[in-house]
């Protein structure tokens, strides 16, 4: 159906068609760019709060002095946490599954295939343009998740050096200090591993060692 009416006018004229394809590219784009954009804002916020609370800390808020007060407070900004985290860890979970294996495809692709023609030079510039976008995206995912989950974790240094006045006290305080050093706390991919600097450093440790492997093969 769409081929018949493309076949009259104005619908056939070369300005619909530039008109219809920019149309297709801001709305791609548009989709692509949106949820990410949202993510991004959301990490902001987050850190946002968090700092308000390590600033309470610091600065010696009435508040503050009470170690149960908070072990409260940082609950509750933790459930923030995950009423983002069940928002956003789906689309995290499809960008990442999906964008590193299409990064390691177009590495092979540009690696391994040889541009004799204009048009395999062409295809080469959209892979690499796309890989590019693909690394880029990748990045502002992981850099902003990581920054998440060490803002959450950073309460243990500073409860270093936070003193308590009695022994139930310095109790609450060994149980926060602990559910700190334990699980990471954050943003998750899919709900199956959150977003933290050691996952990080796995993914770029795997990328790295299939590119280095790629370039040693024959073709």
């Amino acid at each position: 159906m769409y081929g018949s009416i493309i076949s009259f006018r104005p619908w056939n004229g070369f300005l619909v068609y530039r008109l219809n394809f920019f149309a297709f590219i801001f709305c791609s784009c548009f989709s692509w760019a949106l949820p990410f954009s949202l993510f991004y804002v959301s990490c902001d916020l987050l850190l946002g709060i968090f700092e308000d609370l390590e600033t309470k800390v610091k600065a010696g808020d009435p508040d503050a002095s009470d170690i149960r007060w908070i072990r409260q407070e940082h609950r509750k900004l933790c459930v923030r946490v995950d009423l983002a985290n069940k928002v956003f860890s789906h689309l995290l979970l499809a960008a990442v599954g999906l964008d590193v294996p299409l990064m390691c495809f177009n590495y092979h692709q540009l690696v391994k295939s040889n541009a004799s023609t204009s048009s395999d030079f062409t295809y080469l510039v959209s892979l690499l343009y796309w890989s590019v976008c693909v690394v880029v995206k990748l990045a502002f995912i992981l850099l902003a998740g990581v920054r998440v989950n060490e803002k959450i974790h950073s309460f243990y240094d500073i409860l270093q050096s936070f003193t308590v006045p009695d022994n139930k006290g310095h109790l609450e305080l060994l149980h926060f200090m602990m559910h700190l050093r334990g699980e990471p706390i954050g943003l998750s991919i899919g709900g199956f591993v959150v977003i933290d600097k050691s996952l990080v450093i796995s993914l770029v440790g795997i990328i790295i060692s299939y590119f280095a492997v790629l370039i040693t093969l024959p073709s």
